[in-house]
């Protein structure tokens, strides 16, 4: 699909126009902090890459001051005098005053085409997963970094800790056992920051994957008491979609495709449970279904939002070994990576990305090479490498021999034409601290435009290939 800039740009930056999408409010409560820019010289033909240049890195800093709680004038100067000026004046016999004139109007326009405008998250809308959590090491790690982020916004421990744990960060597995660490982990973590934490008034939003086999779909008919008929039917259709896609959810776990419900819709349909005053046989264990489903909605909702960050370190198993169910689904739902789990989870976990946002993985690396992968590597190349540690063999010293040969990479859900992504070489040191030593030395380092592997038959990740290689790859 061809992106038509100039159909799609100006349709949009009227619509932030005529809504104030960017409009700043005065807030006197606020103390005020002032950022002054200065543009070009109005004898300028256009806004020159440098111009903007100098723009980008004050506007960091008014946003940073923004979100620290200060009440932030961003305004910006254009240079009517001076030399310069004078000299176009008497090139042009304009007045000063009118080029300028000009020159702003030419200014804006350019600014607002190369879109400055963007806004950054608040810090409690960034939402991060694994969804193969494990015992919930990269959650605890994750908690880490989003605290940095919340103490550079202003916030103290305590209430990071809590907004954390309710807001940014989520969970997944199919092993019970593997959740209650991974709770344990994520929660004694968020006490290190917040003694409070354990008082049982915090949500946290990791989660054992639930099957809905055993769900007693005969009280749904209690549900949604109170509600309007549309609603009702309207909820019920829902729940029992999503009871029908969490079947044997263990099975498959993360890499289940869950519809978008009407989540705030199914809560309060389920919430709205009335049996009347009488218990009979029909109606007993309705409590018992409602938890169920609050947490198999919980579950659902977690699988089917989409993430700034998803982060995981994903299983590795041929999807031949697996349950003739799993390998059903994988063939159905994932054909292009259906050789291995951890290549169906590299789909997945884009599927779970929003655009423009981040997922961070550690997989073996067959991937970048078997023919078994090639449809993926070439979905792969629509999206941006930002950078690559090819480990190679050995990358953990509990793993020996060459079996498990990993790489470990973080991709952004965009695609940037003719993009350079880093690629760290680290397959030959032959132990964990060799690798490491070689890494943060800043060796065997190479910069490839990705773009260029799919002159290579079969589109090979082969980011330490030449350019004159590549040249002579396209001309066969």
């Amino acid at each position: 699909m061809e992106y038509n800039f100039k159909e799609l740009e100006p349709k949009w930056q009227q619509r932030w126009r005529e809504r104030g999408t960017y409009h700043v409010e005065v807030d006197p409560a606020r103390p005020k902090y002032y950022v002054l820019d200065m543009f070009p010289y109005p004898s300028g033909a256009g806004l020159h890459v440098g111009h903007p240049l100098g723009y980008i890195a004050s506007d960091i800093f008014s946003r940073y001051k923004r979100q620290c709680g200060f009440n932030v004038l961003h305004p910006m100067g254009y240079d009517a005098f001076g030399l310069p000026a004078e000299q176009y004046a008497i090139q042009t016999g304009q007045h000063p005053a009118v080029t300028t004139e000009h020159n702003i109007a030419r200014y804006r326009e350019q600014l607002d085409k190369i879109q400055q405008q963007s806004e950054y998250k608040d810090v409690r809308d960034i939402k991060v997963i694994d969804p193969c959590m494990g015992s919930g090491h990269i959650l605890v790690y994750a908690f880490d970094v989003l605290m940095q982020m919340y103490e550079d916004a202003g916030y103290n421990q305590r209430d990071a800790a809590k907004s954390i744990l309710e807001n940014n960060l989520y969970g997944l597995d199919i092993d019970d056992r593997a959740y209650q660490l991974a709770y344990f982990a994520v929660m004694m973590k968020a006490r290190q920051y917040n003694r409070r934490i354990l008082n049982g008034e915090t949500t946290c939003q990791v989660y054992a994957i639930q099957e809905s086999n055993n769900i007693n779909r005969t009280h749904l008919k209690y549900l949604g008491a109170g509600m309007d008929d549309l609603e009702v039917n309207t909820a019920r259709v829902q729940v029992e979609g999503l009871l029908d896609t969490l079947r044997d959810a263990k099975e498959y776990g993360s890499i289940l495709k869950v519809e978008s419900y009407n989540w705030e819709l199914l809560r309060r349909f389920v919430s709205a449970a009335d049996a009347g005053d009488q218990v009979t046989l029909d109606s007993a264990g309705l409590e018992v279904t409602v938890a169920q489903l609050l947490t198999l909605i919980d579950i659902a909702e977690t699988i089917a939002q989409k993430y700034d960050v998803v982060v995981t370190n994903p299983p590795y198993m041929a999807i031949s070994n697996g349950d003739a169910r799993l390998n059903e689904y994988v063939k159905k739902n994932y054909p292009d990576s259906k050789a291995d789990l951890f290549a169906v989870f590299i789909e997945c976990c884009s599927a779970m990305t929003e655009q423009n946002r981040y997922q961070a993985m550690i997989t073996q690396h067959s991937w970048m090479f078997l023919s078994s992968f090639e449809k993926l590597r070439k979905k792969l190349l629509r999206k941006d490498t930002i950078n690559m540690a090819h480990l190679g063999p050995r990358a953990f010293e509990e793993i020996g021999g060459e079996v498990v040969q990993t790489t470990s990479f973080v991709m952004r859900k965009s695609h940037v034409a003719e993009y350079k992504g880093t690629y760290c070489r680290l397959i030959d040191p032959p132990t964990q601290r060799g690798k490491e030593d070689m890494f943060l030395a800043g060796k065997n380092r190479y910069t490839a435009q990705q773009s260029n592997f799919s002159k290579i038959p079969g589109s090979p990740v082969a980011y330490w290939v030449s350019d004159l290689s590549f040249q002579c790859f396209a001309a066969l």
